[in-house]
């Protein structure tokens, strides 16, 4: 099987007709073979070629020539305030169509249909909690970034995110309301979209009706179950107090009354055998006749602060109109209860978008983008803690008994992951975003179009919000931030900054949230501490 040219034709689709199960493809030197009864009928396509049937009769070779088919229309790639052809701009532009990459999965943002999507678009994730936001990177992770003085790289550039031409947040968009994405990678799209367009810029087009047709209505969604995987192995507590012992680490343990290592290990092995020969209280917690609490009780401390997740989705719209007046309007939920064992893990998003397109005139069209989006992202505070913690302490995961407690007459809840997330205090990320396109077109002549747009874009968050989007003008990453705060209010600010700082008059909450204290800021407290970094790494 050739072309008009006389080149094989690699991967054409060879079918039996009437028998879809019965095929087979071209080789890479066009040939195939197939299976036919007689006075059967084969039908040959292929891409960009005419489809050809073939009466077989009782021939058991032939030569095929598939003829180009001159009606394939040339997909055009919308770039900037122009278009191109696609064939133009292969490998400079990526093009992904969302409800292709949505398929059935329940997604809660578009970035996640990203992942894998487009070659040379890199999706990183900041975190695996609920409604974290993504950040992208085109071109590779290291490829182009801010030179720093001694040569190397710093930062990188982040692309330039447009929405309907229009700068704004991924993250707030309902996926089923994405139309396309376009991936510029090429660096020359700052010819177009200026030095921001430097690290490539991500096109996102909306769905909106294209002419008339008749009203639909369409409701789908998604209820999933998820579930932490690949967890780290906790080592058996036996284990562990034997390399505590061959590091040569004293016998005197760390925790509360010093146990003796040796004396644990005896203690464990006879526990292992006979649990029910300990008088143990509370959590597996056994006292010896010198008073010393000894921990028997081995619990994967893992998995105890993990459950299973529910995650649910919901989308409707309507469109439809006449050659004169075209309208969409939808409105999506999300929902996802994060996979720690607390009712503090969870993100929601409301987005509600209204499209209206009138020719008022034959020479004049107006259109009104009217949307809303709504997200709440509820996480633990003070979760630094968690993974800080010695997990290998093995600590029971209830209370310390006032019977065993030696620092205060009552129970007290132990220091361990699960308990640093049920106890903690709740941490809220509200993000309002209100959005009003509108776009005048204008027709006086033919061949001849004017356009005018106006967007009214507003971000209503706190301080967090701020600060991380001063900052990432400047390339700085959130790890990379320090916040000083005092009120309820910088409660959030300091529990999700790289450094997160509170002045000893603070009210609780933040200094619950915070990884330093320092003195009150009538004791220059904040220039202590701003000092105390800074010193250092100006020595260096």
């Amino acid at each position: 099987m050739t072309n008009t040219a006389g080149e094989p034709i690699i991967g054409a689709t060879v079918l039996e007709k009437g028998n879809t199960t019965n095929g087979t493809i071209t080789d890479i030197d066009g040939n195939f073979t197939i299976n036919l009864p007689a006075n059967a009928t084969l039908s040959i396509s292929y891409i960009g070629y005419i489809t050809q049937e073939i009466q077989v009769g009782y021939q058991t070779s032939f030569k095929v020539v598939l003829k180009d088919d001159t009606k394939t229309l040339d997909e055009i790639i919308v770039v900037g305030y122009g278009s191109q052809k696609k064939a133009n701009l292969t490998g400079a532009v990526s093009s992904v169509k969302m409800d292709e990459a949505l398929g059935d999965r329940p997604l809660l943002n578009a970035a996640d249909a990203l992942q894998g999507a487009v070659p040379g678009l890199f999706v990183s994730n900041g975190g695996n909690a609920p409604g974290t936001s993504k950040s992208f990177q085109i071109r590779g992770a290291y490829s182009l970034g801010v030179k720093n003085s001694d040569g190397t790289y710093g930062n990188t550039i982040k692309p330039l995110v447009l929405i309907d031409n229009v700068e704004g947040d991924i993250d707030m968009i309902n996926p089923e309301d994405i139309e396309s994405i376009n991936v510029l990678k090429d660096a020359a799209s700052a010819a177009i979209y200026g030095a921001r367009a430097a690290g490539g810029v991500i096109l996102v087009t909306t769905k909106r009706p294209k002419g008339a047709s008749r009203f639909e209505l369409n409701y789908n969604n998604n209820f999933a179950f998820g579930k932490a995987v690949n967890l780290p192995k906790q080592a058996p507590l036996m284990d562990y107090l034997q390399a505590y012992l061959d590091c040569g680490y004293s016998d005197a343990y760390w925790s509360l009354g010093s146990p003796s290592v040796s004396k644990w290990m005896e203690y464990l092995t006879a526990y292992q055998k006979d649990p029910s020969s300990f008088n143990t209280v509370g959590d597996g917690i056994y006292v010896d006749e010198s008073g010393v609490p000894y921990y028997l009780n081995e619990k994967d401390l893992y998995k105890n602060f993990m459950e299973t997740s529910f995650q649910m989705t919901h989308n409707i719209s309507a469109s439809g109109g006449t050659d004169k007046l075209r309208y969409r309007i939808s409105g999506g939920y999300n929902s996802n209860d994060g996979v720690l064992i607390s009712d503090r893990d969870k993100f929601e998003r409301m987005n509600v978008n209204s499209f209206i397109s009138a020719d008022v005139t034959k020479w004049f069209t107006q259109e009104i983008t009217m949307s809303y989006a709504h997200s709440l992202q509820t996480s633990p505070g003070g979760m630094g803690g968690v993974y800080n913690t010695r997990l290998v302490s093995y600590y029971p995961e209830g209370e310390l008994p006032a019977s065993v407690n030696t620092l205060a007459d009552e129970d007290l809840p132990l220091f361990t992951p699960r308990n640093q997330i049920l106890y903690s205090n709740p941490v809220n990320n509200k993000n309002d975003n209100p959005r009003i396109f509108l776009k005048s077109i204008l027709k006086p002549l033919k061949g001849l179009e004017a356009v005018f747009e106006y967007t009214f874009d507003k971000n209503i968050y706190g301080k967090w919000e701020a600060v991380k989007s001063v900052a990432a003008s400047y390339g700085v990453q959130p790890q990379e931030i320090m916040c000083i705060g005092d009120s309820n209010n910088d409660v959030k600010m300091i529990a999700n900054a790289g450094i997160g700082v509170a002045v000893a008059n603070a009210k609780d909450s933040v200094k619950q949230n915070a990884k330093i204290i320092t003195a009150s800021n009538n004791d220059d407290g904040v220039a202590l501490v701003i000092e105390s970094i800074l010193t250092p790494q100006a020595a260096e």
